[in-house]
Parts: structure tokens; C-alpha cells; sequence
């Protein structure tokens, strides 16, 4: 601790009224030195984030083990109280890089509410403690649950590094974390604490939970990591959730949802042809997210595919197969009791996307089902006009700020168009989804016939520059941009411009 009071110290000088936590497991007293980081952060009144931002960017270059060891996230106290209030599902959303500290607690806002797991350990406390319904805090499982499946997949990719018993524990106290808070016990913080609270609330787990208080009690001593039994703990974990939700969330009622081109020719680039497809449509692809980290990432184009894998998300060869094989916006999804895992060998790959539910992305499995609609759940964050708003906000950004390239810019304006439409048509009564690229020029047709002739050029031109890296005509992005603009949901007052103001 002396490093962080060290550090934190420096990073507050002359900044008056400044705060200062360490959290994770440091900051509820269960840090494991070695494998466990030291993140800390500091909250500043008014705008100094600049300052203490830049302040620590220069410490770290100075001190390149210390930037190997310490993570500080840097927050204004009005950002702080907004990134507390809402989900990265609940709020309009800008073009922000997901790892934006403000952005970091609506990715992952906790079990038992964002930044709880902080400890103060100078200034005032200046953490906002907002109420949170049911709904919320079934939201904050999911992407918790999501937190801890992109570690997984890692995990199982390099088994053989020094932290991965640390990673096993984590995997089932934290997977068991979710479902206790689920079920209004007490917030627990070490996972010790955890495991051995859960060994009450989910009898049926006892030997994989005695198992890995056995591991925890060793872990200094570096013991053997029982990696496969943790990824199965996991494994049943979140089918275990999933079905909670759905049987919760079933008198809510549903939003039946027509879905567009499924037939349609995937825009994808020529090293994904091959296997049967199915289009990857779920609440990312919709959005845009993260495809904008200020350059233009071309493997995150649409349209994305998906491919039904015959492994199992608790075998840690079937996750390294399907993981290794996310290339060129093509995934393996894995089929589990409840959800669908669609693991990525990156960060950004696995973002807002692995795993999934029926609740948190009821078209992709309407797609594996055979079926043409998607039924998607009456409840915040996950309904379709949530979708719809959500993703118009985002893609409104692009037609502010879109990349040089004429190729990428057509895909992205497709993809601003696709969201627009789905806003529309939830309006008017008459529910519906472009899955594809070429199920948003259907749609545009059905609802915009003077847009149709710039819209199928613009989608024909995508896909050659998919195909060979052909540069469409000039002029046309502008076009079809101009198009696109004037669609109802990106002019001015609406709600893209109101989520972005």
C-alpha cells in the first residue's frame, strides 16, 4: 500500500479537494501480491482531470514498472456521478474509446452498485450511491458476468501463466458473486467470503466450491490451477442466471420483432467465406460499438456473421478453437444451457458481446432457431426501442465524424441507416430489424423508395470493396450520407441529437 499512498499522493498535489481510493481486491482487503494489479483512482472536483491525467501519463513513461503494475483511473466528480447513474445499455450513447475511465463503470457498474468495491483513502467520499431497481440490477450482472468470460477466454488461450490459479478463483467467487447479490445477500468482499456464502445459498455446488476454497487458501504457494472445473463452475453459473431472468422477466411480456434479410449476401471480406453463416446482429453490431476507437478498426465492419460451433462453453479447447477463429467478423458461437458464448482473442472482440441470452440478445438466437421474428423483453436496456435508441445515438456520431476512406464510410452509413429505420419502425407499430446490410436497403424501400437507388448502389459498392478493395465512385458516401442525415431519427431534436448534445 505504500506504493499506492506513494502514487496517489503525487498524482493529487496541488489539486485541492481531490479524492483518492484503491479498489478490486486491494480495496476490500484480499489482494494477492504478484498476480493481482493495483488500480487506484482518483475523483477531482471541477475540470482538473486534465491535470492528473497528464500527470500520471508522464509518471508512467518515467517509470515503466510502475505503469506495469498500477492502474489509475482519473474522474471528474460530475462524470462520476453521471457514469454511476446508467448502464453502457441504459444511456444515450456517444463515441467514447471503451477505455475511457469514465466509460469503464458503465461496462461494468457491479453487483452491488458501481465503485463500491473502492476504498477511501483520502479526501472525502465522493461516490454517488444512486437506487437501482430490479431491472438495473439485472443489467449489472449480465455485463459482470460478461466482465469475467472475456478473462476466461484469455485464460483458457494461455493456461500456463503464473496468474491463472489466481484467474480460477476469481472465475467461480465472482461468477457466484453475481448470484448472491441476485439474491439480496449482504455485499461480501473478499472471495473468500464469497465462496464460502455461496456454499450456503447453492448447495448443489459444494464440491466445486470446496474445491476452490482449497485452491484460494494455496495460492501463494502457486498450486496447480484447476482450470477446466473453474470454467464449468462459470459455465453453469451463467445458464444458472439466464434462466432466473427469463422466468422473472415472463409476465413483463415480449416485443415480437420482423427481422430483414436473412437471405440477404453478408458484405464480408473474401478470407470468411466458406461455412454456412448466419448474420451477427445482436445489440453491438446494431450500435456500432466499438467499431469507432478513433481510426477505423476494418475487422469490425459490418455486416458480421456468426457460425454455430459443436463444442461446449465449459471445455476450454472448444473456447480456444471458437476464439481463434474470430477473424474478419466472423464468430464460432457455442451453445450453452441458457446463452450463447461467442468467444473473441481480444478485448475489443469479446466487448458488449460474450455471453448472450435469450433476454440480452434475442436475435441471434431467433437466427439460430430458424425463426423470422425476435421476441425481444419488455424491460429496460434490453427491449427493442432501447436497442433502437441506443444505437441511434451511437451511429449518429459517425455522420458527424466519419473515417476518409470511401469503402468503410459506405458500411458505416448502411449501419447508421439500419438503426434509423428500426427507431421508425418501432414507432409506427410495425416492429422491425435489418439483420444484414442488405435487409436495411429492403427496409429502405419499404419505408424511404426515393433513398432505394443511392442505398443499393452504396450497398453493391460496399461489397466489392469487401470483396477486392475496389474504391466506390466519388461522391458516392456524400450522397448516400445526405440520405441518411435526413432519415426522422438524425435531425435536429431528435433523439440522436439529444443524446449527444
Amino acid at each position: 500500500m505504500a506504493v499506492a499512498r506513494v502514487t496517489l499522493a503525487w498524482l493529487r498535489r496541488g489539486v485541492p479537494g481531490a479524492s483518492s481510493y484503491v479498489r478490486g481486491s486491494f480495496g476490500y482487503g484480499d489482494p494477492l501480491y504478484g498476480p493481482a494489479d493495483l488500480d487506484l483512482v482518483v475523483v477531482v472536483p471541477g475540470s482538473a482531470r486534465p491535470v492528473v491525467r497528464h500527470r500520471w501519463e508522464r509518471l508512467a513513461a518515467r517509470i515503466p514498472l510502475l505503469a506495469d503494475a498500477v492502474d489509475v483511473a482519473v474522474y471528474e466528480e460530475g462524470d462520476l456521478l453521471r457514469a454511476s447513474s446508467a448502464t453502457v445499455l441504459t444511456e444515450g450513447l456517444r463515441a467514447v474509446a471503451p477505455a475511457d475511465d469514465h466509460v469503464r463503470l458503465r461496462i461494468r457498474p457491479g453487483p452491488y452498485g458501481p465503485a463500491q468495491d473502492w476504498r477511501l483513502l483520502s479526501g472525502v467520499d465522493r461516490r454517488a450511491r444512486p437506487a437501482r431497481s430490479c431491472q438495473d440490477r439485472r443489467l449489472a450482472a449480465w455485463l459482470e458476468l460478461q466482465w469475467w468470460w472475456r478473462y476466461a477466454v484469455s485464460g483458457c488461450r494461455d493456461p500456463d501463466r503464473l496468474h491463472i490459479p489466481y484467474l480460477c478463483v476469481k472465475l467461480v467467487a465472482e461468477s457466484a458473486r453475481v448470484w448472491l447479490a441476485l439474491e439480496g445477500q449482504r455485499q461480501l468482499f473478499t472471495r473468500r467470503e464469497a465462496l464460502e456464502q455461496a456454499l450456503a445459498a447453492i448447495p448443489d455446488e459444494e464440491d466445486a466450491l470446496v474445491r476452490m476454497l482449497a485452491v484460494e487458501r494455496r495460492l501463494p504457494r502457486s498450486p496447480k490451477p484447476p482450470l477446466r472445473e473453474a470454467l464449468a463452475f462459470l459455465t453453469r453459473m451463467t445458464g444458472r442466471v439466464a434462466r432466473r431472468f427469463e422466468v422473472e422477466l415472463a409476465a413483463e411480456g415480449e416485443t415480437e420483432v420482423r427481422l430483414v434479410g436473412i437471405g440477404e449476401e453478408l458484405a464480408l471480406a473474401p478470407e470468411a467465406a466458406g461455412a454456412p453463416l448466419l448474420p451477427l446482429a445482436d445489440w453491438r453490431a446494431l450500435t456500432g460499438l466499438p467499431y469507432w476507437r478513433g481510426e477505423l478498426t476494418g475487422v469490425l465492419l459490418p455486416d458480421e456473421a456468426m457460425a454455430l460451433g459443436r463444442g461446449d462453453p465449459a471445455d476450454p479447447e472448444a473456447v480456444v478453437s471458437a476464439a481463434s477463429s474470430a477473424r474478419h467478423g466472423v464468430y464460432t458461437a457455442l451453445r450453452g444451457d441458457g446463452f450463447l458464448l461467442l468467444p473473441a482473442d481480444t478485448y475489443v472482440g469479446g466487448l458488449y458481446r460474450s455471453p448472450q441470452c435469450r433476454l440480452s440478445d434475442p436475435v441471434s438466437f431467433a437466427l439460430l432457431d430458424g425463426r423470422e421474428t425476435a421476441l425481444f423483453p419488455r424491460a429496460s436496456g434490453w427491449s427493442a426501442a432501447d436497442w433502437a435508441r441506443r444505437a441511434v445515438a451511437a451511429q449518429s456520431a459517425w455522420l458527424r465524424r466519419r473515417p476518409a476512406d470511401e469503402g468503410p464510410k459506405l458500411g458505416l452509413l448502411l449501419s447508421a441507416a439500419r438503426a434509423a429505420l428500426m427507431l421508425e419502425a418501432l414507432e409506427d407499430g410495425e416492429p422491425s430489424l435489418a439483420v444484414t446490410l442488405g435487409g436495411a436497403v429492403a427496409l429502405l424501400a419499404e419505408r424511404h423508395r426515393e433513398d432505394l437507388d443511392t442505398a443499393g448502389e452504396a450497398l453493391e459498392a460496399f461489397r466489392e470493396w469487401r470483396r477486392s478493395g475496389k474504391a466506390p465512385r466519388t461522391g458516392l458516401a456524400e450522397e448516400l450520407g445526405s440520405r441518411v442525415a435526413r432519415l426522422g431519427p438524425y435531425r435536429p431534436g431528435s433523439v440522436a441529437a439529444a443524446a449527444n448534445e
